[in-house]
């Protein structure tokens, strides 16, 4: 997984709560849409995707507890959010 961190969106993606047993709510200060959420296991694997992204939160319920990376992509912007489920 190569992670790019672009200024634009970097810090603005807010993820609550954290850790997270079902319902992970997904906020982000940005005029634009996300266009695509993505999440990857600590190993690389991909584990959930929703491209096009419509909706503000991601049902984890069936994820197994871990650490896991969100991926966010607004346009040709991508950054990279931890949060753990438990």
């Amino acid at each position: 997984m190569n992670i790019n961190n672009s200024e634009d969106i970097q810090n603005k993606v807010i993820l609550s709560p954290n850790p997270v047993s079902d319902i992970l709510h997904i906020q982000y200060n940005n005029n634009r849409k996300l266009t695509s959420v993505r999440i990857f296991n600590t190993t690389g694997k991909e584990v959930f995707i929703n491209a096009p992204y419509s909706e503000d939160c991601i049902d984890v319920s069936a994820i197994t507890a871990g650490v896991y990376f969100l991926q966010t992509t607004i346009g040709n912007s991508t950054s990279y959010s931890r949060f753990i489920k438990q």
